[in-house]
């Protein structure tokens, strides 16, 4: 970089010197081409200088900040170093690099301006105003007078013709200035002017011009914006912008080459005055045409005659009235119709209305022509359109009309008597430009405004916005009066009017607004729609121009495609088709000239649906769009998207408000010396450094080449990562998006295509893509797997977070959505879950079958419509190949099927248990997410979702789940005791029980349950909250009393008895103490011990006392007790074995040792254990004779430990 590109060096002069401006400048540049410091060879001190000023525009910062900075990176610098100590020395130093800017004089009421020969004028010679401020002010003694004259309002001109001269100083933009006379058309597209009918005619009537292919062509535009924001002083500024369109598609209409030329001062709106500041630009333009300036091409290294030429102008509908001079409000506001348009004032609304203007662009031969029904009644139309004026006639007529300049003293008063007779308001000073006349085209309608008013009466009037519909009372008032449609006016008993059938009802419309809402895009294609949906006065506000584009383009035949008739619709559809169309990037003659016969046709169905009032100019212009187009070349050169992104760059350079002018003239310059000095440190793309996209990824950073292309994008996600099933449809769009465009797979779409051509040789393309998109998918699928090219795992290889449900026949027999579903709860619930999992993996597998992909090739297929366990093992490679879990099928087609086996189905089990928790899990999302935000779920089918809702909406069920809630939230030990905590877990105090008495050798006391099962860690000693410490310390209290008072009225000793010790205690009831010390109530479960309440104060034994002391009575209350809890640990035990263990050959091995050993624990308890005292299902498997000397596993209610056999007795007792 330290080396000047474009610079005069030692090898410089292969062919010409430059011209004596450009060896100027190349020796400044040469200049400052020393090194930053002594061993950088980087930078230079030029270079460092406009990298530091570059940064700062590009950045906007301040002054003050690039001082800053510019002192920081002197401390990490040499001593010696040649950087600029600050922003001013910077400017200095690059001052020459700059471009001109010439301040020029104004008349405050904008009259004239002070330049060329009025130069030394002091009063405006038309109004009479004085030219400066005044020079004494004050009064009495405090008199003063004014050093310089300050001038009532100035503008400022930035000279084009060196600018122009800079893009052949550089060889970053000298070679593309000739892009346009290099390139060919390819197949009859035009991509750019270059290749319109206006260009090539202006070459045709210029050929001394055409031939030097370095000779400029310039677009204008111009438009004003408010510097103050709409809250602010009023205050109108007018940039006036000149752009090249010599460069090719991507630099053409880009920032870096548009320049700024006239700023037009402010703060009112100059109109048709704006001429007068024109004044130095159409000289400048007039001297460019005429004589040309000497500049120096560096890319040929010769000097040559640059000359210049004005192709049109660009601005929106008003500022076309502005610089064409023809009105464009009133009757006659259509430029191309001119004094031929056919448009009316309403009766009623007093509005001009363009309605039936369009039938006289129809074929002579149309039948709209003579319909006298649909259009103005009774009215038929035989004249044409007699086609659009030339420049010679409009000159002509000009000059017959006698209109004048709005520079010239009496322009005003001749100009006004005038324009009442035509639409002529003025003589444009662009006629003074000798080949204005030339031109095909002069100004273009923009596309971009007319676009958005289009949408905007559309989408008003379908939704029927108050204030801004065209379907108003005033218009059904006078819709008869020019229409025969009797249908839809007034009633003359309920005084109403009878709805249209273009206007959306008020759920339509709130369907609408919320698929708008939930729409996203591809980051950077439009703006957030969402954002501007009214949901509350059903509408949208806030829409840009842009956001427009988008809607009408892209939505809106979608978002009114279910709501208005086809008759209604399919016009709405073909004008948002006409508009696709129409801003093509490259465009065909035959496809402008079909454009151009479709739009009156379009207008004309328009016609048929709306009232009168809804066409205003702007539905009128569209008939004009097309030919502009044909005659132009592409829309996007000449639209107004990138003139408003300009201005909106130059609104942000105002840093000081005020002197809105002046800041904006600075910056500008500033700017531009860093944007043209930084051509000559880089070589390529001008635009260079430009900001890296917050998504942008290059394609040398992806290093995985076994990726497919379509999966390698330039761009990366933004945002948090989210999760979402995607419905049927979308899923299936998805899938062929990628075939279709995975250029790994277009070999496999040739295939099938010249197979279905072999087989029916008389398809046309057309109907081959169709059967393309419907076949080739499934085709594709089958043709992979018999070749055996299958790899990778599929959408549903592992078992996603939410279950997407299936369709057919899961929908009946479909466990109630509203309760928990699991394994326990019956066979036809498991098969549900089963069906319901099975249509989840259809969905979320690329296999269209039960199927589920395990490894590279293999499958598993589900028994009986039964899916397999998608986390285990593949049946190549078992874990275990002694026992294995799947094993090869012949029966199904798949060659890589295989089933479950009709033995060892642990790991089936197992999938169905989570798979039941699962499903179940989902359900109660999908009815959250229903009951709260009233949304679907899309992975739940419709139909199976409305059987749900109608159970959901229930009122029988609400109530039902409104009392099951209440029970959880209940406060069982009565009002006010609160919600009991506990570490029972999810098993109840019974089971809890049950297991302390087997493990205890007895029967526990309810304060012993209740420590046990309020203790953390069962320590007996940290209570879990307040209310168990607060009764344990109430039970401690009464039962040191209850003792106390024992020990007194047996004059006994009671040394060491306390609370806790169950050995030294004396023989009070613990339970009774217990029962009061919690405030128990009859009939209630008593806190602390629960469901165990029975079990410790009998509800059916009113006379309930303690129990007598005995052999039992620290184990059981009676003997049939003991035998009750017997029975029911062992009927839970073999149930539970019964259930889970079936399967194996062993299973009644395992019975054996457990009734073994229960033998053994009833003769050491001193219990004679009969068999044939329990119930049937253990008796059965009850061996004769109990050898209490063979170890068996435990019988804990919590199950056994099937994955191994205990082996010794003292492990089987722990």
């Amino acid at each position: 970089m330290g080396i000047l590109c474009d610079a005069a060096g030692p090898e410089f002069n292969p062919d010409e010197e430059p011209n004596a401006e450009a060896r100027n400048f190349y020796d400044m540049i040469r200049a400052g081409d020393k090194p930053l410091y002594e061993g950088n060879s980087k930078h230079t001190q030029l270079s460092a200088a406009v990298r530091m000023l570059e940064i700062k525009c590009r950045h906007k910062c301040s002054q003050a900040w690039f001082d800053d900075m510019s002192n920081f990176i002197q401390e990490l610098l040499p001593p010696d170093n040649l950087m600029p100590l600050d922003f001013y020395s910077t400017k200095k130093l690059v001052r020459g690099l700059g471009l001109p800017v010439q301040v020029i004089h104004c008349c405050v009421n904008n009259c004239m301006i002070y330049w060329g020969d009025d130069s030394d004028l002091n009063s405006c010679k038309k109004c009479g105003h004085a030219r400066y401020k005044q020079t004494v002010r004050g009064s009495g003694n405090r008199l003063y007078i004014r050093k310089l004259k300050v001038p009532y309002k100035k503008m400022h001109y930035f000279p084009i013709t060196p600018r122009l001269q800079r893009l052949y100083a550089s060889t970053a933009t000298a070679n593309e200035m000739r892009w346009h006379s290099e390139h060919h058309m390819e197949d009859g597209k035009m991509c750019h002017p270059s290749d319109a009918p206006a260009w090539k005619h202006f070459d045709g009537c210029f050929p001394d011009f055409s031939s030097e292919v370095r000779n400029v062509r310039l677009g204008l535009f111009a438009d004003g914006f408010q510097p103050f924001g709409q809250s602010g002083q009023q205050y109108s500024l007018w940039p006036v912008v000149v752009t090249p369109y010599n460069l090719p598609p991507d630099l053409c209409m880009k920032e870096e080459f548009m320049f700024l030329t006239v700023l037009v001062p402010g703060p009112t709106n100059p109109k048709g005055k704006i001429d007068v500041f024109l004044q130095p630009l159409i000289a400048e333009l007039k001297s460019l045409w005429g004589v040309g300036v000497q500049t120096y091409d560096i890319s040929k290294r010769q000097n040559f005659h640059m000359r210049a030429a004005l192709m049109w102008t660009i601005n929106d509908f008003p500022t076309y009235s502005m610089m064409s001079g023809w009105s464009t409000a009133g009757m006659l506001a259509c430029p191309h119709c001119m004094e031929d348009s056919d448009a009316f004032r309403l009766i009623k609304s007093g509005k001009q209305s363009w309605f039936d203007n369009h039938r006289k662009f129809l074929p002579i031969n149309h039948p709209y022509r003579r319909n006298t029904k649909d259009f103005i009644k009774n009215t038929k139309v035989t004249k044409q359109f007699p086609g659009v004026r030339s420049g010679d006639e409009i000159l002509q007529d000009l000059n017959n009309r006698g209109l004048r300049k709005v520079m010239d003293v009496d322009a005003e008063v001749v100009n006004a008597a005038i324009s009442k007779t035509c639409g002529w308001n003025k003589r444009s000073i662009f006629w003074d430009l000798p080949y204005w006349r030339e031109h095909l085209l002069r100004h273009n309608l923009d596309v971009m405004h007319i676009e958005k008013n289009v949408f905007d009466n559309i989408f008003n009037t379908v939704f029927n916005i108050p204030g801004k519909t065209k379907d108003t009372y005033k218009s059904r008032d006078e819709l008869n009066k020019y229409c025969r449609r009797p249908q839809f006016a007034q009633n003359l008993v309920t005084s109403k009017y009878p709805d249209v059938p273009f206007v959306l009802n008020k759920s339509q419309k709130k369907d609408v607004l919320e698929w708008v809402k939930k729409l996203r895009f591809p980051d950077g294609y439009a703006s957030n729609l969402g954002r501007c949906v009214d949901a509350k006065k059903l509408k949208m506000f806030g829409l840009k121009s842009h956001d427009c584009h988008v809607f009408m383009q892209r939505l809106l035949p979608i978002a009114l495609r279910e709501f208005l008739p086809n008759r209604i619709w399919e016009p709405l559809t073909e004008i948002s088709l006409f508009f696709k169309q129409l801003t093509s990037s490259s465009l065909t003659d035959e496809e402008l000239r079909n454009l151009d016969e479709q739009i009156p046709v379009i207008l004309c169905n328009l016609e048929k649906i709306f009232p009168p009032s809804f066409f205003d100019s702007m539905e009128h212009l569209p008939v004009h769009l097309a030919y502009e187009a044909r005659i132009a070349g592409p829309v996007h050169y000449r639209w107004m998207y990138p003139p408003e992104r300009y201005l909106r760059k130059i609104k942000h350079k105002i840093m000081n408000k005020a002197q809105v002018e002046g800041s904006i003239s600075i910056r500008y310059i500033m700017d531009e010396a860093a944007k043209f000095a930084s051509f000559y440190f880089k070589e390529g793309d001008p635009t260079l450094p430009l900001k890296e996209k917050r998504n942008e990824v290059y394609l040398d950073d992806i290093v995985d080449d076994d990726m497919f292309e379509i999966f390698k994008p330039p761009g990366k996600a933004i945002g948090a990562e989210g999760k979402r099933y995607l419905a049927d449809n979308e899923y299936t769009a998805a899938h062929l998006y990628i075939l279709m465009n995975c250029p790994e797979v277009q070999p496999f779409i040739d295939v099938f295509i010249t197979e279905k051509r072999r087989q029916f040789p008389n398809l046309n393309d057309e109907v081959v893509n169709v059967v393309t998109e419907q076949e080739f998918p499934s085709w594709f699928e089958k043709y992979v797997h018999n070749q055996g090219m299958a790899r990778g795992r599929g959408r549903g290889s592992t078992l996603p977070g939410r279950t997407s449900f299936g369709t057919g026949s899961q929908a009946s027999g479909m466990p109630d959505p509203g309760r928990g579903s699991g394994v326990d709860e019956g066979p036809q619930q498991t098969e549900d879950v089963v069906n319901v999992l099975q249509q989840h993996h259809q969905q979320t597998s690329p296999h269209h079958g039960p199927g589920i992909v395990m490894n590279d090739r293999e499958t598993w297929e589900g028994e009986e419509g039964e899916d397999a366990d998608v986390g285990e093992t593949s049946p190549e490679h078992p874990t275990d190949e002694s026992l294995p879990i799947a094993q090869f099928d012949p029966t199904i087609d798949n060659p890589k099927a295989y089933r479950w086996t009709q033995t060892k189905k642990a790991v089936k089990r197992v999938f169905y248990k989570h798979a039941a928790s699962r499903y179940k899990d989902t359900v109660y999302e999908v009815k959250d997410k229903w009951l709260k935000k009233k949304e679907q779920d899309l992975s739940v089918p419709d139909h199976v979702f409305q059987e749900w809702r109608r159970r959901w909406e229930d009122p029988d069920y609400s109530k039902r789940c409104e009392k099951q809630s209440g029970n959880r939230r209940s406060e069982r030990a009565g009002e006010g005791s609160g919600m009991s905590t506990h570490t029972c877990g999810s098993r109840s105090m019974r089971e809890h029980e049950r297991a302390l008495t087997l493990k205890e050798g007895k029967k526990p006391s309810a304060p012993r349950l209740f420590r046990y099962m309020h203790t953390k860690g069962h320590d007996d000693q940290t209570f879990v909250d307040q209310r168990s410490r607060a009764a344990n310390a109430r039970y401690e209290e009464m039962l040191a009393a209850a003792t106390q008072a024992y020990c007194q009225s047996t004059s006994g000793s009671c040394d060491g008895a306390t609370g806790s010790s169950q050995s030294s205690a004396p023989p009070v009831d613990t339970n009774q103490i217990w029962y009061e010390a919690v405030d128990g109530k009859e009939k209630m479960p008593v806190y602390g011990v629960g469901s165990s309440t029975s079990s410790f104060y009998s509800h059916r034994h009113p006379d309930y006392s303690a129990p007598s002391s005995g052999p039992f009575s620290n184990l059981f209350s009676t003997m049939e007790d003991f035998q009750d809890a017997v029975r029911n640990a062992i009927q839970y035990q073999l149930a539970d074995t019964e259930r889970r263990m079936i399967d194996y050959e062993d299973d009644r091995d395992e019975l054996r040792l457990r009734f073994d050993w229960l033998a053994k624990k009833c003769q050491e308890g001193g219990l004679h254990f009969n068999p044939d005292d329990l119930p049937r299902i253990v008796r059965r498997n009850v061996p004769a004779t109990a050898d209490s000397s063979t170890p068996v596993p435990d019988i804990s209610p919590y199950g056994p430990d099937t994955s191994q056999h205990h082996d010794d007795d003292a492990r089987l007792d722990d």
